[in-house]
């Protein structure tokens, strides 16, 4: 497939970054299995490349290209190599290039990089991973779990940082030194941190948030 007919397949798209997991088990499939894999992959892909700051990863899989015919190429991997060719910290441009001039079957080493969220609410616990670099608000928001009590719902800032109230507890500094704009806002508080302003670390795979903490 030349240039011009895989660029049509391949764009800019902004993709969600977490997956709901009702049990710790199946987390395995995707946070412990984020090692690299190489896959053999035939014209046309039929895959939607995002950019991101470290390289490309996959924002979605179409139906009619030969990704969708397997179940381990999903949105969020990333790119690491095209046959011999490191993809890291490349261009979507550059990726594409590469990509295009491989011959088919394309060999595709890719990886995805998640972190276990343990969500704690009261007595209820559920399990979501989030993609790395996410934000937390957004991927708890996305996930389903309820960050605000009837008050937050009603008053929040929609993520600003103004307001306070996507407050959660984070044990043991796990996602490291607060912002000077979190100590001031949870000056009482030394293990709450700002949802809406906390990103989820690289290299953290596992850790434990409580919601609406007194």
């Amino acid at each position: 497939m030349n240039v011009i007919s895989f660029v049509a397949l391949v764009t800019i798209k902004i993709s969600s970054g977490f997956i709901y997991l009702p049990s710790r088990q199946m987390y395995k499939k995707y946070a412990l299995e984020g090692t690299k894999r190489t896959i053999s992959l035939e014209k046309p892909l039929g895959i939607l490349l995002e950019e991101i700051s470290e390289g490309c990863i996959i924002a979605e899989v179409l139906d009619e290209g030969s990704a969708s015919k397997r179940d381990d190429v999903e949105a969020g991997m990333f790119i690491v190599a095209v046959g011999d060719t490191d993809c890291s910290g490349k261009s979507l441009e550059d990726v594409m290039t590469t990509i295009a001039a491989a011959s088919s079957p394309v060999e595709i080493s890719m990886k995805t990089d998640y972190c276990l969220l343990t969500v704690v609410d009261g007595e209820n616990k559920a399990f979501v991973t989030a993609r790395q670099g996410s934000n937390l608000r957004k991927t708890l928001l996305e996930a389903g779990q309820k960050v605000y009590d009837f008050k937050g719902t009603l008053m929040n800032c929609n993520g600003a940082g103004q307001c306070g109230l996507c407050a959660v507890d984070i044990p043991d500094n796990a996602f490291g030194p607060r912002s000077d704009w979190e100590e001031k806002k949870l000056k009482n508080r030394p293990s709450s941190r700002l949802a809406c302003q906390t990103v989820i670390p690289d290299n953290l795979d596992e850790v434990k948030i409580f919601l609406k903490p007194n």
